[in-house]
């Protein structure tokens, strides 16, 4: 080595190329560009951390790169990617607590009808509705029924 390659300190002069730092993403970035450089990248992180659906890791991507949007500092994320996977990753997590505190309710539910003597795994929109149009008919039926007769029916024992 000759002087010219020694600072003052006596280490020697490294000319390298800096390494290439991640772009941070501008204000203009919107959510299709980020679905389109990082959705397929983190939905296959999820679905190999969490398993299939549900939730669904689209789901959370999309929230995930809305929130980021949403931040005034997102200059300042080195590594936009890492950033969005812990964000959706995290909202899976909590889409996962909020299934399981919702089955354990339902489980609980269940079990209380059971004691009742209730089918209440049969109540959907569909029946709620058949029930109501149901109990709207047996209404107009006994409305229609002449006064005597109604009156009759209810005084005669069973």
């Amino acid at each position: 080595m000759d002087l010219e390659q020694w600072n003052t300190q006596g280490a020697p002069l490294v000319r390298r190329k800096p390494a290439p730092r991640p772009q941070p993403t501008s204000q203009a970035a919107s959510l299709a560009q980020l679905m389109r450089e990082h959705a397929g990248g983190i939905r296959d992180a999820l679905v190999r951390r969490f398993g299939a659906p549900p939730p669904d890791p689209d789901d959370a991507i999309q929230s995930a790169i809305l929130k980021f949007l949403e931040l005034d500092s997102r200059e300042t994320v080195g590594n936009v990617a890492a950033f969005l996977f812990a964000l959706a990753r995290n909202l899976m997590i909590d889409e996962i607590r909020r299934l399981q505190v919702r089955a354990r309710h339902k489980h609980s539910v269940l079990q209380a009808a059971e004691g009742l003597g209730l089918d209440i795994d049969r109540a959907t929109p569909e029946t709620y509705m058949l029930e109501r149009e149901r109990a709207r008919l047996l209404e107009t039926a006994i409305q229609s029924l002449p006064p005597r007769r109604a009156s009759d029916s209810r005084s005669q024992p069973n």
